[in-house]
């Protein structure tokens, strides 16, 4: 990946969390050969929800020849109990599903494209 951008803010234990985030940047890496840069922001907003995680964490990739995709975690979503890390690998796990996604579908392409005419195809009728 060329470009890893990590911003943190509200969150105690920044090093741990930045270790977890660049952890989880890595995994898409590995699996997603197109990833150009990753840009991350994990936040705790100082209101706190009723209901649901209190963190937000918003991941924007970008693929070699793509437009670039965000996923986001918002305060609210999932359990009140939930965890930074659980929020944190949630997000990149969507995150790559995507990118894998995105990855698999620029793979085939070029074969869609250099495919030969289906049967029964006059040569005239490709002009």
């Amino acid at each position: 990946m060329d470009h890893l951008e990590i911003r943190i803010d509200g969150v105690t234990d920044r090093d741990w969390v930045e270790s977890l985030v660049r952890e989880q940047a890595a995994k898409i890496e590995r699996h997603t050969p197109f990833v150009t840069s990753c840009h991350v922001a994990v936040e705790r907003p100082n209101a706190h929800p009723s209901n649901g995680s209190s963190y937000r964490v918003r991941v924007e990739v970008r693929l070699a020849g793509a437009d670039p995709f965000v996923v986001r975690r918002e305060p609210g979503d999932g359990s009140i109990d939930d965890h930074v890390r659980k929020v944190i690998v949630d997000a990149f796990s969507a995150a790559d599903r995507k990118a894998r996604e995105m990855s698999r579908q620029m793979s085939e392409e070029p074969k869609r494209r250099d495919a030969p005419p289906p049967p029964g195809t006059v040569a005239s009728e490709l002009s």
